[in-house]
């Protein structure tokens, strides 16, 4: 109850804190910045479950937060198995992959729009999870593409 109040009676001054901080630190801590924003955000539409959301050194951390890094790291692993191949490998697959990116981005932004029409940050997470896991499955199909392209051995 008393925490009800504190947010009901500050929500403005704490939403304008957030924004303030997130102008502040753009240019010289992009990554406080984003994370100011995210907290603006929050505040600014009247507050979110905030089980989903922690508070660490860099600001909010969001359900986008890990969603992001499961992206990240989902494309990190792709990339190391696509500058792994042979340049011969890699320009054969070349059309296949940027057909295959394009899907990716439509399936991906259809299905979060189904699954989070009214929630725009749990929107984009739900975006980036889709696109870390079909990335998972894309990295798994080229290494199978790889190794037979390379005659049963890795190239």
């Amino acid at each position: 109850m008393l925490l009800s109040y504190y947010w009901s009676s500050n929500r403005e001054k704490i939403a304008n804190f957030y924004k303030e901080h997130a102008e502040k630190d753009a240019i010289q801590k992009p990554d406080k910045a984003a994370a100011y924003r995210t907290a603006y955000s929050i505040v600014n539409n009247g507050g979110v479950n905030t089980s989903s959301y922690k508070i660490t050194e860099m600001g909010v951390s969001s359900p986008t937060t890990s969603a992001k890094d499961a992206l990240d790291e989902a494309n990190k692993q792709i990339n190391i198995v696509w500058n792994g191949t042979t340049k011969q490998n890699r320009a054969l697959l070349l059309p296949e992959q940027r057909e295959w990116l394009k899907i990716r981005e439509q399936e991906c932004q259809i299905q979060a729009a189904k699954d989070e029409p009214n929630n725009f940050v749990a929107q984009d997470a739900a975006r980036m999870n889709c696109m870390a896991a079909m990335t998972h499955e894309r990295t798994r199909v080229l290494r199978q593409k790889i190794v037979s392209m390379s005659g049963g051995t890795r190239g």
